[in-house]
């Protein structure tokens, strides 16, 4: 089965996102490879991404996607209730950062979260807690929650940390695979992408 795949190892993605067989391809590749995380619609699951929006703590440009699905990605979101001073700190902080997505809060407690967050937490999520793609750290301002955006989960993750992982595919599937895969999941989390491939 080679040759079949062969022909779309030198094109480039935005290319791939046009192309009926690619696609074709590329939705069966995923099927069959990440499906089992990522779901058979790609709207991911509680810990699993969802492919099909906008939000990529990665980036979402074709090369961060195609460096995604062959190298993989290592979250790395560690422990820090210790460092935060205890359950004070915790509590505060695991406020403030719900605070920041536009939930409701306690003002006192998110305004003591708001000065440990900026000692601690600012180097990862920058200091307005936008996110830093080159680390994988997620946006805490939009309402998007990866494994979920209330108290005891946000505390969970403060006090355990986060360590999601994504398998590099390229040695599952060699190149040109990986490459149709990437082109499929472009497709679906680009509008202008999806309305092109679907005319």
């Amino acid at each position: 089965i080679a040759p079949i795949f062969a022909k779309f190892r030198a094109q480039p993605l935005a290319d791939l996102v046009h192309d009926a067989d690619a696609q074709r391809l590329g939705a069966s590749m995923f099927a069959n490879n990440c499906a089992t995380c990522h779901g058979s619609d790609a709207r991911g699951a509680k810990g699993f991404p969802n492919l099909t929006d906008d939000i990529w703590h990665w980036g979402g440009s074709a090369d961060a996607i195609l460096a995604t699905v062959t190298h993989g990605r290592q979250a790395a979101m560690p422990a820090l209730g210790a460092t935060l001073g205890g359950e004070a700190g915790i509590t505060e902080t695991a406020v403030y950062v719900q605070s920041l997505s536009g939930q409701k809060v306690d003002p006192a407690l998110a305004v003591a979260g708001k000065a440990r967050y900026a000692g601690i937490c600012a180097a990862c999520h920058g200091p307005e807690g936008k996110g830093n793609q080159a680390l994988g750290a997620p946006d805490l301002t939009d309402d998007y929650w990866l494994y979920g955006g209330d108290f005891a989960t946000i505390r969970e993750g403060i006090v355990t940390g986060r360590n999601g992982m994504m398998p590099a595919h390229e040695p599952i599937l060699g190149e040109a695979r990986a490459r149709l895969v990437a082109a499929w999941v472009l497709s679906l989390s680009q509008p202008a992408a999806k309305a092109d491939a679907a005319r």
